[in-house]
């Protein structure tokens, strides 16, 4: 997970720089290439979300499920 304009804000360029972000992610995967499955392609999936931050965030990471608190 990315976030633009923090810890410095950016004015109103968080839009353009997170497409920007986005779409150079895009290329780089084009040709990215996975040593132990080199007939796979690698998948990326990108989704913006505009507005208020979220109070918390439930991640699962080594199929432990948490929730994040921010403040």
């Amino acid at each position: 997970m990315v976030v633009s304009g923090l810890p410095e804000t950016n004015g109103l360029n968080h839009a353009r720089e997170i497409a920007r972000m986005a779409l150079k992610l895009l290329g780089a995967v084009k040709s990215f290439k996975i040593r132990h499955r080199p007939d796979k392609k690698l998948l990326l999936r990108i989704g913006i979300h505009s507005g208020m931050r979220p109070s918390s965030i439930r991640t699962q990471f080594l199929g432990v499920e948490r929730e994040m608190y921010y403040q």
